[in-house]
């Protein structure tokens, strides 16, 4: 089918996040694809997360998942790999964030993977298309955590907070991930996020939740509906900033802020004309 005239070959989850909240934020990440320095709370979920992978397809092959003391060597050799990268750490300390990290970690190995059913795929490539009532079709791509043989999805989360169901209820990383599931023609049993809570006595939790198959229809029509205004936004090259007061929209949230017209770089304007007399 011909796919509508986007400015990136398929859509996600996370892009789709990025234009609910700012949309000249979204052209700069997808579009310009200026830099955006990962903050250090993203690397520890970057080397959790790939410590993880590496466990499940240690299960998937082997028929048992990596051990706490092999999870947490290769979550270590993961950090330092993280860590090497260009990191905007926000006041937070590296030492003080690996050691948060493993203790999560030790947790989980030791409280929720043990009553866990085997993962059969681990960071799976999903690619569906999603039809468009012009005939025309949008692509939409999916990386969950890992789908396991009872036919549950998870997805995981290392947080400084405990999740409450009706946060997972709201998060729309469990929408995608199942209506995808649903378009292969496999619809999953269940999904639940495991939270990696790093307080400060960590802990690791698993958080059900469901969708109706309503919410999944709306959930692919909120696909269709980003394209419509990606395209729109890109034709008529019109790109409006963060709500105001949205807490997204600040130096300690955004790696852009400081150098856009709504942002830092606004507020230097402000403060200048206001040393140059022109102010109120």
């Amino acid at each position: 089918m011909p796919m509508p005239d986007l400015p990136v070959s398929a859509l996600s989850i996370s892009s789709i996040r990025t234009l609910r909240q700012c949309p000249e934020r979204w052209r700069r990440r997808y579009i310009e694809r200026e830099y955006e320095p990962p903050t250090g709370s993203m690397q520890l979920g970057k080397a959790a997360g790939a410590a993880e992978t590496q466990s499940d397809h240690h299960w998937i092959a082997k028929g048992e998942p990596l051990d706490t003391d092999q999870v947490l060597d290769a979550f270590s050799d993961e950090w330092e790999i993280a860590k090497g990268e260009d990191v905007d750490w926000r006041g937070e300390k590296p030492d003080a964030l690996k050691d948060a990290g493993a203790s999560v970690l030790r947790a989980y190995h030791e409280t929720v993977i043990p009553s866990s059913a085997a993962p059969v795929e681990a960071e799976r490539e999903m690619r569906i298309d999603v039809e468009h009532p012009d005939g025309s079709a949008v692509e939409f791509v999916a990386y969950p955590d890992a789908e396991l043989a009872d036919g549950n999805v998870i997805d995981r989360k290392v947080t400084k907070q405990r999740w409450s169901p009706q946060k997972a209820d709201a998060d729309k990383q469990a929408d995608a991930y199942l209506a995808v599931r649903r378009v292969e023609g496999d619809p999953a049993s269940g999904f639940a996020f495991d939270t990696l809570v790093r307080t400060k006595t960590p802990y690791a939790e698993r958080v059900p939740t469901t969708r109706t198959d309503e919410e999944l229809d709306r959930f692919l029509a909120e696909i269709l509906g980003a394209a419509d205004e990606i395209a729109w936004r890109t034709e008529t090259d019109t790109w409006s900033f963060a709500p105001d007061g949205a807490w997204w929209c600040s130096e300690s949230a955004c790696g852009y802020w400081s150098s856009c017209p709504a942002g830092g770089l606004l507020r230097r304007r402000a403060a200048q004309a206001v040393r140059n007399g022109g102010g109120d």
